[in-house]
């Protein structure tokens, strides 16, 4: 980790995640020397808590063995000289590298009885309770939701699986969750959206998504929120919004496909898997195009949301993918109005320009409300 000065880019301090020289640990299979401890790295954004002076980070697995006790952990640092506040290792013994995926055909670098490469990949989430306590969540790629408490040097508080069954290097939960006041939420690699309470990590809802035939499933991308609604794309090339009361899927946007762009540069979208939508000013903002390594489809178009339109009187689907299901959904959360629904900003499709407006339909104006718009941004 390092801070630096953000007017001139002086470095003003830096942290290693393991602060031990790494050191000659025998060779491989085709000799070549390998050292520890070695790994430890940071996917993930860091998250500021300006009231402990602290920044918090989740680490990533060992490269090679002994995995260091900083690995596959939660670190807090002080804000103004780095220093190492507390440290909590979430899993032990967690040594991997890309060369243990069978199909590589390059075992020789695999650490022996590797690890199940249970990183965390997302920015844990600082969140205020109801009782006046405060809680670090943090998603590991292994499916098991942390809940640590920043006052007592990262005790855990509760923890809770959202996964069936043990995933392999791939994970279940990657690039970020999203919390309101009462739950947390998430997106699985095996299709769908969870809500956990804040208080004890209970299973409140769970919403399962499974792409069209021929589609990628899986939310590994990170999720984000505005009160009420959160947003969601997918493998499949999908952008979901969902109620966060109780999971329902309110409208569905169609990214898989090629778009008429305002500066003409021609684009088409693709899969979601790392970065979420980005909600500011009344508008939802999604990039789709993202192959990552799970073979999704790329593509290469940013998009914009608004409302306009009344749909109302439209059918199960509108031409650009929308459910008339979610009419009243992001309407009404950012402005109480009725008869709003999302349309293209930056780039609309062949069919979209041949929409019309319906007779008699009010297009409410939207005021800013950057101070509640919630984006989580992967690594």
């Amino acid at each position: 980790m390092v801070a630096v000065d953000a007017l001139t880019g002086r470095q003003i301090w830096k942290t290693y995640v393991i602060p031990d020289v790494p050191k000659p640990a025998g060779k491989n299979a085709k000799g070549t020397q390998q050292f520890t401890p070695s790994g430890g790295g940071v996917w993930n954004s860091p998250t500021l808590d300006p009231a402990h002076r602290a920044l918090y980070v989740g680490t990533g697995d060992a490269y090679t063995k002994p995995a260091y006790k900083t690995t596959d952990a939660i670190l807090a640092l002080d804000m103004d000289n780095g220093k190492v506040l507390w440290s909590v290792q979430d899993l032990a013994g967690d040594a991997w590298v890309v060369s243990c995926i069978i199909e590589r055909n390059a075992l020789e670098n695999c650490p022996k009885d590797a690890g199940p490469d249970f990183d965390f990949g997302a920015s844990p989430i600082l969140r205020n309770l109801a009782n006046g306590k405060t809680i670090l969540v943090a998603a590991q790629k292994s499916g098991i939701i942390w809940a640590h408490d920043p006052d007592h040097k990262g005790a855990v508080v509760w923890k809770t699986s959202v996964a069936s069954k043990q995933p392999g290097p791939q994970g279940q939960v990657n690039f970020g969750g999203a919390a309101d006041e009462r739950n947390a939420y998430f997106g699985l690699d095996s299709g769908g959206i969870v809500a956990l309470s804040l208080q004890n990590g209970e299973r409140l809802w769970f919403t399962d998504i499974q792409p069209d035939a021929g589609r990628h499933g899986g939310h590994d991308a990170a999720v984000s929120i505005i009160p009420g609604v959160l947003f969601s794309g997918g493998w499949d090339g999908v952008l979901r919004a969902l109620s966060t009361n109780d999971g329902k899927i309110l409208w569905t946007f169609d990214m898989l496909r090629d778009f008429e762009t305002v500066n003409g540069v021609p684009a088409k979208g693709g899969s979601m898997g790392a970065s979420g939508p980005t909600i500011a000013g009344g508008m939802v903002f999604a990039g789709a195009g993202y192959p990552g390594v799970q073979e999704g489809r790329d593509g290469n178009r940013p998009a914009g949301l608004r409302p306009g339109r009344d749909y109302r009187k439209s059918s199960s689907k509108n031409s650009c993918g929308l459910r008339s299901a979610g009419l009243r959904s992001l309407s009404m959360i950012l402005n109480s109005a009725r008869r709003i629904f999302p349309e293209i900003v930056f780039g609309r499709s062949e069919n979209s320009r041949r929409r019309t407006r319906l007779k008699g339909a009010s297009r409410p104006r939207m005021k800013p409300n950057n101070s509640r718009a919630s984006s989580l941004l992967g690594s």
